[in-house]
């Protein structure tokens, strides 16, 4: 008895975490429900007409007792009334009328009837009127009053209500129970058979999804041998073939984690190298290409033609090589993060006009053209670096020189985008660049090898300078080309009136380089997301990796707060969590109904986000984390090999 008290009590508790439980539970309760109240009322209209029935009965007894005695008193008519109101006393006959065969009437007595067809002789069958619950009226035919009589009577009907009602409520409280005892059955044999099953399913995924990698959770329990028990079987199989991808992969991510720090260290070291080397040439160049234009220029040594021509070559050679130290230098400081910008309003079509005043003599060379297009007719101030957006200027078109032919042409467009950029794209007529090679073309030291001379010719870093300094900038570049016939490269850079860029400087600098290197990423991120010229497929992927990398460099800033033991840990955690609830919120409203006020919603949430959650809060970390770079590294590393 203990045990089956304690089935059910279990059963009991499984039922109320259940909610499939209940909507069977609800669902087997109310078809009871229905078939019973369906049964329930052919059975009181049953039940009522058997009333009836034993009520009309009654009457007929009645009816036939008297007129055995009209018949014994050979048809005296005042007989019916005397022995009519004698006996109908605390019966269920109120009133009757009797006729005989030729519809003459012979006697009545008492509350009669009214609402019957006339008589005009014997009738086939009983006629019956119910006019209320009260009484009913009915016409008798010879041969149901087993006499030669017809009689017309008036019953009392006013017992049969409440026996109805009272069977009504037996019947209701009989369906209740029987639906509550049928539901009880059904269910204990559903949960049985059905939703334990189910609920060990579930509570098994739930745990599989909570810790896949633990192998004592990675199996569910053997619910059967019926479909229930395949399912699991077969679940369990797939769990065991995942672990062991999830051990090959954990395997896999710490190799290849381990090259990444290899890489990136080697990286590092590169950009040291090279700063350090370019440092350490450009010294004794300097020297070199010096002491070359004393011994050109010496007024008491007068060189030779052949001894000129031997400085000019040291000059030429000594200038390139000081160039390509230059450009080396400055992308080890650019992928350094050490070439802080100096934004200021400039207007680019001056600079562009100067550029192209640079680089003219060269082009008059080779006998190129250079032609401006709308050059009057766009607003052209931008917000930016005067000085690197020269030096973009001058890497572009000094590359659609050189890469040019001989008598060719450069055409410059200069354009206003609908996202408050201004388009400038530079045109050439020479050597293009093979499709194949379009991988290539921004990596550092790649040259274009379609024409032997033009490809001794640069230092390949000045594309790849270009478009870090663009990025940086707030901008994009990007370029057209076919073999043979040409090539456009374009820039965008935005307007001093675009409100909705932002461009890192050492202002946003929080001093931790790890939580300023997340930071560019994510304002670069989010300058995508305000353009106005993505599609919505592309708008889904750039606002997705927002929300992953905004997880990720929460992780990561919370992971560096701990190792510095910054003391506002729980109150910068409980704002990521807002930030990030926030963010999810405005995604998965905008992956749903692609509204535009959605978007511009997530626009202005991530704009005040960035700039004030950097220069409100995350500039106060940099004083914790200072003689805590070793520890730092070592916890990051820690959270990337787990994953």
């Amino acid at each position: 008895m203990n045990n089956i008290s304690k089935q059910f009590q279990d059963f009991i508790l499984a039922l109320k975490g259940c909610r499939l439980c209940w909507r069977i539970t609800a669902a087997i309760f109310m078809a009871i429900l229905f078939i019973e109240a369906t049964i329930l009322i052919f059975s009181v209209d049953k039940f009522k007409r058997g009333l009836r029935y034993e009520v009309e009965r009654e009457g007929l007894i009645i009816s036939r007792i008297i007129l055995r005695d009209v018949e014994f008193h050979n048809h005296k008519t005042s007989t019916i009334s005397l022995i009519g109101l004698s006996l109908r006393q605390n019966t269920v006959l109120s009133g009757m009328i009797v006729y005989d065969l030729s519809g003459t009437l012979i006697s009545q007595f008492g509350d009669i009837p009214t609402s019957l067809p006339k008589v005009t002789g014997d009738i086939a069958k009983t006629i019956y009127n119910f006019d209320n619950d009260q009484t009913m009226e009915v016409m008798w035919p010879s041969h149901r009053t087993r006499s030669k009589f017809i009689v017309l009577a008036k019953i009392d009907t006013m017992a049969i209500a409440p026996q109805v009602n009272a069977y009504i409520w037996r019947i209701i409280a009989l369906i209740l129970l029987i639906s509550i005892v049928v539901t009880a059955v059904a269910m204990l044999v559903l949960e049985r058979l059905i939703l334990r099953p189910i609920r060990l399913l579930r509570d098994g995924l739930s745990a599989i999804a909570l810790s896949p990698k633990d192998p004592a959770v990675s199996k569910l329990s053997n619910v059967g041998i019926d479909e229930f028990g395949e399912v699991t079987r077969g679940f369990d199989q797939l769990t065991t073939q995942l672990r062991e991808s999830f051990a090959k992969i954990e395997i896999q991510n710490l190799e290849l984690q381990k090259s990444k720090d290899e890489a990136e260290q080697a990286n590092v070291s590169k950009s040291k190298f090279l700063a350090s080397m370019s440092h350490e040439l450009r010294t004794p160049m300097n020297a070199v290409l010096g002491f070359a234009q004393l011994l050109q220029n010496d007024p008491n040594n007068t060189l030779s033609d052949t001894q000129n021509d031997q400085i000019e070559s040291i000059l030429l050679g000594g200038n390139h090589l000081l160039e390509l130290i230059n450009e080396v230098l400055d992308l080890a400081r650019i992928e350094a993060n050490q070439a802080p910008l100096v934004l200021a309003q400039v207007n680019a079509i001056e600079i562009l006009t100067e550029c192209i005043s640079m680089v003219s003599p060269i082009a008059e060379i080779k006998e190129i053209t250079i032609d401006v297009k709308n050059v009057t007719k766009v607003n052209s101030i931008l917000r930016t670096d005067p000085l690197r957006f020269k030096q973009i200027l001058i890497n572009l078109l000094s590359n659609a020189v050189k890469y040019n032919e001989v008598g060719g042409s450069i055409t410059v467009e200069v354009l206003e985008n609908s996202d408050k950029f201004l388009h400038i794209s530079i045109t050439d007529t020479g050597i293009g660049i093979p499709q194949d090679s379009f991988i290539n073309v921004f990596k550092p030291f790649h040259r274009a090898q379609n024409n032997l001379m033009n490809s001794k010719e640069g230092t390949g870093i000045g594309l790849t300078v270009t478009k870090l300094l663009i990025e940086r900038m707030a901008g994009h570049i990007g370029f057209n080309s076919l073999d043979g016939i040409g090539s456009t490269f374009w820039i965008e850079l935005p307007l001093a009136s675009n409100p909705d860029v932002f461009i890192w400087t050492d202002i946003l600098r929080v001093g931790v380089d790890e939580i300023d290197k997340d930071h560019q990423i994510l304002i670069n991120l989010t300058n995508k997301i305000m353009q106005k010229s993505f599609k919505a497929s592309q708008l889904n992927e750039i606002i997705m990796e927002v929300k992953e990398y905004t997880r990720y460099h929460f992780r990561r800033e919370e992971t560096i707060m701990k190792a510095c033991d910054y003391p506002n840990l729980d109150n910068h955690l409980a704002l990521h969590q807002q930030l990030v609830s926030q963010l999810s919120v405005l995604s998965d409203d905008w992956f749903e109904n692609k509204n535009p006020e959605t978007l511009q919603k997530l626009r202005k949430f991530l704009k005040a986000w960035l700039i004030g959650h950097i220069e409100t809060v995350d500039t106060t970390i940099a004083h914790y984390a200072e003689g805590k770079e070793r520890k730092i590294r070592q916890a990051l590393k820690k959270i990337e090999l787990t994953g």
